[in-house]
């Protein structure tokens, strides 16, 4: 796709065709990925308690990521503003997921499916970052996208989950807990996409081109990532784990809701400011 505002409408700056291919290449890993492990467990995850903690995730993979950066390139190709501006936001739940599982997957077979998805979830999101328009959306969108409620939000997100993945570490660091291994990858994960919440959560406060550029795809992030969690809770008796209590789902569930109002407004600003754009041309 390229930039063709009279056709398309998109605030986009050049051709998103390599990333197209490279978002589709990252469906399809997901796909295999997800379809190998469930196929054959024991080969993909020899040990038993990293199968119960990796299967239930690659369904939520299967069941939330692909799914989600499909229709976000969907909306994109319909000349939809919101499926350029979800599209980041689906490929850095999978880059989470997928990142998380290759510091803490050194020796089963998941090794190279996920260093490849990690690869291909960079290049896409610096092509996409590169290509998007941030000035324009700041310009068309101005307050019609809750840009400080959103922020607040997204950088109490980051600065939460920056400080308990930093106790996490610490306290494993100092011989005071004894985390697995998943959960140190999990923090380290967090140590380096928290801050990317905060950052760009001040920069939509301060109603910045960055801020708008990235605020939507985040909040979609957010949403993905309980809604993912759910799928991780209702999974995992599939795979011998532990069944979660009504208090559990109710807990994510709430806290989806507090990303799921702003996340909603954001989009609707977003319709209205293309329409009024397309009015106007």
């Amino acid at each position: 796709m390229k930039q063709d505002r009279s056709s398309f409408g998109l605030p986009i700056n050049g051709s998103l065709r390599s990333v197209s291919i490279a978002s589709l290449c990252i469906v399809a890993l997901i796909v295999i990925a997800s379809a190998a492990s469930l196929a054959f467990q024991a080969k993909m995850y020899p040990a038993m308690e990293v199968r119960r903690t990796f299967l239930p995730n690659d369904v939520a993979n299967l069941v939330i990521g692909a799914p989600a950066l499909l229709v976000s390139m969907g909306l994109a190709r319909r000349g939809l503003w919101v499926g350029v501006l979800f599209w980041p936001g689906a490929v850095l739940y999978v880059l989470y997921n997928y990142l998380a599982a290759l510091l803490s997957l050194p020796s089963v077979p998941m090794i190279g499916l996920s260093a490849a998805l990690v690869a291909l979830c960079f290049y896409v999101l610096t092509g996409l970052m590169r290509s998007t328009d941030g000035a324009f959306l700041r310009n068309r969108l101005g307050s019609k996208a809750l840009s400080r409620i959103s922020g607040s939000l997204l950088a109490v997100l980051g600065i939460l989950t920056l400080t308990r993945a930093i106790s996490v570490l610490a306290a494993a660091a100092l011989g005071h807990a004894n985390p697995g291994v998943l959960d140190v990858a999990v923090s380290i994960v967090d140590c380096l996409i928290a801050p990317v919440f905060i950052v760009c959560g001040v920069f939509l406060f301060r109603q910045r081109a960055l801020g708008y550029l990235t605020g939507l795809g985040l909040l979609l992030t957010a949403n993905l990532l309980f809604s993912g969690l759910i799928v991780f809770m209702l999974a995992q008796p599939l795979t011998g784990g532990a069944r979660r209590g009504a208090a559990d789902f109710l807990t994510i569930g709430g806290a989806g809701l507090v990303f799921l109002i702003p996340f909603v407004f954001f989009v609707r600003g977003v319709h209205a400011a293309q329409r009024q754009c397309q009015s106007r041309g």
